[in-house]
């Protein structure tokens, strides 16, 4: 489906998808691929390379997402929690797999040092979370493409020790999002509201 469809197409039909089905209309040889080239080709500031990914499938996948239905009932009101992160969650682990999201705050150090002095360190920090920003949108897309449903979670920093304790990553790794993907459940795709372009973009010089 890759092949059918331009990068303004996915980008277009890109919507928050949570009813998703625990398949995937590519193998995960292509899923694998998919993040290695975002992670390769995605721009980072100073070509610093911070962004980092844990990819989670099937059963891992859903070992995520008990875990944490688990943490989240005992941080949140019972009220909250039942009537909407329960069902949610439901949701999420649904799905055929999680992709983890992190800056590595070693790298943006590194990279801030070699300017000490000429840029401020909380530049780099903003700039991280820009780049952060650009690997998400790009990896939605690039599943989009596939024929696959996403929507892009926050449940950190509450799991973050978990996913540190269970599949070993760095401390240095600083958790910024949770990409759940799989299937769409069904095609009912909404029309996207969107505000007069009047509204949002200015022109000179034509």
């Amino acid at each position: 489906m890759a092949s059918q469809m331009s990068l303004l197409d996915a980008i277009a039909t890109r919507r928050t998808i949570y009813d998703l089905n625990s398949s995937s209309p590519v193998p995960d040889s292509r899923i694998v691929d998919i993040v290695h080239h975002i992670t390769l080709h995605t721009p980072s500031s100073f070509n610093s390379q911070s962004a980092r990914f844990l990819i989670l499938l099937r059963e891992e996948h859903q070992r995520l997402w008990d875990h944490a239905r688990t943490i989240m009932s005992q941080v949140l009101p019972e009220a909250v929690f039942t009537t909407y992160f329960a069902p949610m969650i439901t949701k999420y682990r649904g799905g055929y797999g999680t992709i983890l999201c992190f800056e590595d705050q070693a790298t943006v150090a590194a990279t801030a040092e070699k300017y000490d002095g000429i840029i401020p360190y909380k530049k780099f920090e903003q700039w991280s979370e820009h780049s952060a920003g650009m690997h998400q949108f790009a990896l939605w897309c690039a599943l989009e493409a596939e024929g696959m449903g996403a929507n892009l979670q926050h449940y950190n920093p509450n799991i973050d020790d978990m996913v540190k304790e269970i599949w070993g990553v760095s401390d240095d790794w600083v958790l910024k999002a949770q990409l759940v993907f799989g299937t769409p459940a069904n095609n009912d795709k909404k029309e996207k509201e969107v505000k007069p372009l009047e509204e949002r973009v200015l022109v000179k010089g034509i």
